[in-house]
């Protein structure tokens, strides 16, 4: 099979009608580049060390690689099907081109919150903490917000919030069916999803003065969460790893909501006529 190459918005429809686990994504620029942005869940193997690093890709599942243009991940997509990769897409255009949701910083962002030796239930108590942790925050945006709008969307964010609570609640209960909120709580404090502390996240929100703002702030929230399982997945025992994955599955279901709320909002500041 050659080399599939594809624009930003089919990389993206690829990416979100498939499993987390159904594929490789792969991030073939140099470490700097990666901690400034990268796709969520994409491992970091720079072009310089991808042949040596073969045999950490999976030959039975696509792997998509990409770059900053595109040119280091069409050589990236020619070594993998000169080794016999099967199925390879080429992001064209690269990260510069991507139109999605991005995470930041260094491969190890985050992972200090959870660590790598623990049960399901302590990864379960972790998550519903930051999730308790972000919906404070946002509640303290919409009360804090000096207009309406923002604030509003700010509100529903936090109210967003309680609903991943529960899905994680849920989670613990098919572990101890007698867990109560109460008894879950108890995680990492002042740290929000994605592991950001609250001086990082209202840095991301610093610019929010609109509804659009304040949902592309949730969005990078998400992204960074959705980053964060996904690597946390690769470290965690196997038993553990089922329960960070599914809850890695559950962030880029928030993704897709705040992406629907977002397009929403800029239709209808488009539509907006100026006073």
């Amino acid at each position: 099979m050659p080399v599939t190459d594809m624009s930003a918005d089919e990389a993206k429809a690829f990416l979100e009608g498939r499993p987390l686990d159904s594929y490789a994504l792969v991030d073939v620029r140099q470490e700097p580049e990666y901690a400034e942005f990268h796709l969520p869940g994409a491992r970091l193997v720079p072009l310089p060390e991808l042949a040596e690093r073969l045999g950490e890709l999976p030959r039975d599942k696509p792997v998509m690689v990409y770059c900053r243009s595109g040119r280091r991940s069409a050589a990236a997509a020619a070594l993998l099907d000169g080794q016999g990769f099967a199925d390879i897409r080429n992001l064209l255009g690269g990260a510069s081109g991507w139109q999605g949701a991005v995470a930041e910083g260094p491969r190890s962002q985050g992972l200090d919150v959870f660590g790598s030796d623990k049960t399901p239930l302590d990864y379960l108590r972790h998550a519903y903490t930051l999730e308790v942790n972000l919906g404070v925050f946002y509640a303290g945006l919409a009360a804090t917000a000096n207009k309406p709008e923002p604030a509003a969307t700010f509100a529903r964010l936090s109210r967003l919030e309680e609903a991943h609570k529960a899905m994680v609640l849920n989670l613990a209960r098919s572990l101890d069916p007698a867990l109560s909120h109460e008894a879950l709580a108890g995680g990492p404090a002042e740290v929000l999803e994605g592991g950001l502390d609250a001086e990082e996240a209202r840095a991301a929100v610093s610019m929010a003065g609109d509804a659009v703002g304040a949902l592309e702030a949730g969005l990078a929230f998400e992204a960074q969460a959705l980053d964060l399982y996904l690597r946390l997945a690769g470290r965690a025992a196997p038993e553990s790893a089922a329960v960070v994955r599914r809850l890695a599955e559950e962030e880029k279901g928030h993704l897709k909501t705040l992406g629907a709320l977002l397009e929403r909002a800029t239709r209808a500041g488009e539509g907006r006529e100026d006073p």
